[in-house]
């Protein structure tokens, strides 16, 4: 019987193949690219597999720039690239701000005390002439002055052209060209002169316990709150001393306080950066204030002149 033996025979691979096998490994390992995301330790996986949508990437260029077109009809730089992550830049722009009003709005507060029934009655156009004229006999506008009386009220002064009085006694019936300014029947008024909210506060109320102050405090806060005026005035029946000690509460929004004191004489003071004029009903005068408002509603007071009635 023959004996039947089989043999393997190996076969070696050509020199050809190699090359082949050795350029298809560094191929792949060229067009290999990173997924998403980061692997563990921070390595990178890579994956062999396309796009879903086929699209080959594209090897990023290295501190190369995309191209930049100047357009000649707007200021900013407008960026073109295609298939790049781009950051767009426009140049910073300055803030604008609109400034109308290059001169700065000027009010005048003219402050009457205690005008006599004889003199509103024979004196009226008197008294107006010299409260509604600068001291260089200027006429002041009517859309820039507010009037304030403070003091005992009369029929005849129904005619005076004022825009609010403080009174501590009995109002006359036949008053009703101008409001009564009292903590029993309203002691707040809001005042529309050019751009500016000027606010008047009555204080008629004095106690020695020191609760006046406490209401003071409360009404001007609801003007703030409420009406949110540039400036409060607040008209006060009492005398410098007491004006003083308001002055020393700096209520916020009162900047001036306007008060009537038969011991001194007329007088502007300061007491903490609010301004008291004060007048002494007996030396029939009359006070003019001057207010400054810049662009920002900020009052700035000039001096106070104070006029023979």
């Amino acid at each position: 019987m023959g004996n039947c033996l089989s043999s393997k025979k190996s076969v070696q691979p050509t020199q050809t193949e190699i090359n082949e096998d050795e350029n298809r490994e560094a191929k792949s390992v060229v067009t290999r690219r990173a997924t998403k995301g980061k692997g563990l330790l921070g390595k990178t996986s890579w994956s062999d597999e396309e796009d879903e949508d086929g699209e080959e990437v594209a090897a990023d260029d290295v501190g190369q720039l995309p191209n930049i077109d100047q357009k000649d009809c707007g200021e900013d730089i407008v960026i073109q690239a295609k298939n790049q992550r781009v950051t767009l830049m426009a140049r910073p722009q300055m803030p604008v701000v609109s400034n109308d009003d290059s001169e700065p709005c000027k009010l005048n507060v003219i402050y009457i005390s205690n005008i006599s029934q004889d003199d509103a009655q024979t004196k009226l156009k008197q008294i107006e002439q010299a409260c509604f004229n600068t001291p260089d006999d200027i006429e002041i506008e009517k859309e820039s002055r507010i009037c304030i009386y403070s003091g005992q009220l009369y029929a005849a002064h129904n005619a005076l052209d004022i825009q609010a009085a403080v009174t501590s006694g009995e109002v006359p019936d036949e008053i009703n060209s101008f409001p009564i300014l009292s903590r029993r029947t309203g002691c707040q008024m809001i005042s529309q002169m050019h751009t500016e909210k000027i606010g008047l506060l009555a204080i008629d109320d004095i106690d020695d316990a020191g609760k006046w102050l406490e209401h003071a405090k409360n009404e001007a806060n609801k003007m703030l709150k409420h009406d949110q005026p540039d400036v409060i005035i607040a008209i006060c029946t009492c005398g410098l001393t007491q004006a003083k000690k308001m002055a020393a509460c700096n209520i916020s929004g009162i900047k001036c306080i306007l008060c009537a004191d038969p011991v001194f004489p007329s007088d502007e003071t300061t007491e903490l950066g609010t301004v008291i004029i004060s007048l002494n009903p007996g030396s029939n005068q009359g006070a003019q204030l001057t207010i400054n408002f810049d662009n920002f509603h900020q009052p700035e007071f000039g001096p106070t002149s104070f006029i023979n009635l």
